[in-house]
């Protein structure tokens, strides 16, 4: 009897051995990460920061989700005095193209360009505070108007406000901005600021492609995500690397870039003529 028990104790072993072998071997199975972001070009914008799922963990923390590439212009224009971190995301299976060296590049419906910004050492815990998380997506297809001009480029800009307690940022409805009273120290200099969070039309007053005002109107484009901007090394905190041959390697920029694109100058880097 004991030994009936032993075979029958063997054979389960056996069989389950296969079929772990047989898992293992399966390349069906194998395991593809898929982006969390959520984002419906028709629903867009959410009430919330987090209801996209651009980032992992503590939001505040900003870390970003598979497929959410942090990036950073080579010059950035001044804000206030505020930090910004910078991040894109497109959906699988679509990438960017190149359309020349100072022109921004052509994105694919659905892309999110997400802009924070914040400030360190705030009184009076000298804690890092975010102020205002601004995004731009591509909702649609340019328009072009009956006389060929372009009427819309696809691209609405959304404001998301963060609360007291760094706890979420929301979608700021009214689009009238506000000024934010915020004393902090950098470099041993204490200021005091209102920092102003932009209305919706100063938004689109910056991100502007403005060929005939009169006729046209403002239509909104990107600002930094030019090849020249983007062509310089980034430090992505695992590694290093040329940022456009990055989206390249994440499938985010079409491999056709040229070998001679020039780089913008950050003007204040001193080093540079």
């Amino acid at each position: 009897m004991k030994n009936k028990y032993l075979l029958i104790a063997f054979t389960i072993l056996f069989a389950a051995t296969l079929i772990t072998s047989s898992c293992n071997n399966d390349e069906g199975d194998e395991y593809v990460p898929v982006s969390p972001v959520i984002l419906n070009p028709a629903d867009v914008p959410y009430a919330k920061l987090s209801d996209y799922h651009f980032f992992e963990g503590d939001l505040k923390n900003l870390t970003p989700a598979y497929k959410v590439l942090p990036y950073k212009p080579a010059s950035e224009l001044f804000s206030d005095y505020a930090h910004k971190k910078r991040f894109v995301w497109m959906p699988s299976g679509t990438m960017a193209t190149f359309d020349g060296n100072e022109n921004t590049l052509e994105f694919p419906v659905g892309a999110v360009l997400i802009k924070n910004f914040y400030f360190e050492n705030v009184a009076p815990s000298n804690a890092t505070r975010l102020i205002e998380t601004r995004i731009l997506i591509k909702t649609h297809e340019p328009e072009l108007n009956q006389d060929g001009t372009l009427g819309d480029s696809g691209w609405q800009p959304y404001n998301y406000i963060w609360n007291e307690e760094q706890t979420e940022a929301y979608l700021d409805t009214q689009g009238e901005g506000i000024f934010v009273p915020l004393t902090f120290t950098e470099s041993g200099v204490t200021r005091d600021i209102y920092y102003k969070v932009p209305a919706a039309t100063e938004c689109r007053t910056c991100h502007k492609l403005n060929p005939d005002h009169a006729v046209n109107g403002e239509i909104v484009v990107p600002i930094g995500t030019k090849p020249q901007n983007l062509n310089y090394t980034f430090d992505y905190g695992t590694s290093q690397a040329n940022q456009l041959e990055k989206w390249v390697a994440e499938g985010y920029l079409e491999n056709n870039i040229p070998a001679n694109i020039l780089s913008t100058v950050d003007y204040k880097d001193t080093s540079q003529p």
